[in-house]
């Protein structure tokens, strides 16, 4: 991360610590530090929209290029646990121009 980031690697993790996750950090490791460190709420947008980017990192890891959406909330269902968070990601990621 350092090396890709260099001198703003401190502050990318502040402004969105789920960053980490593209560099092989665990979820759970990721989460931890986002909720307990920085604050985060549950429903923060940057941690449902990270959440998404987990399944999808998990489904390439496995081999696959494409993913149903009932495997997504499967895959969302073990990180965020409640369906209320899982829809609201989904409306989230509908809306986002990252996912587009």
């Amino acid at each position: 991360m350092l090396s890709f980031y260099k001198d703003t690697a401190q502050a990318r993790i502040e402004e969105n610590p789920y960053v980490l996750l593209s560099f092989e950090a665990s979820w759970s490791l990721v989460d931890d530090i986002a909720t307990k460190r920085f604050g985060i709420a549950e429903s923060d947008p940057c941690r449902l929209e990270a959440a998404i980017e987990e399944s999808l990192y998990r489904c390439l890891k496995n081999g696959n290029t494409c993913l149903p959406e009932s495997d997504l909330r499967q895959y969302l269902r073990r990180l965020l646990g409640s369906t209320e968070l899982i829809d609201e990601a989904l409306d989230s990621a509908a809306t986002s121009s990252q996912y587009v």
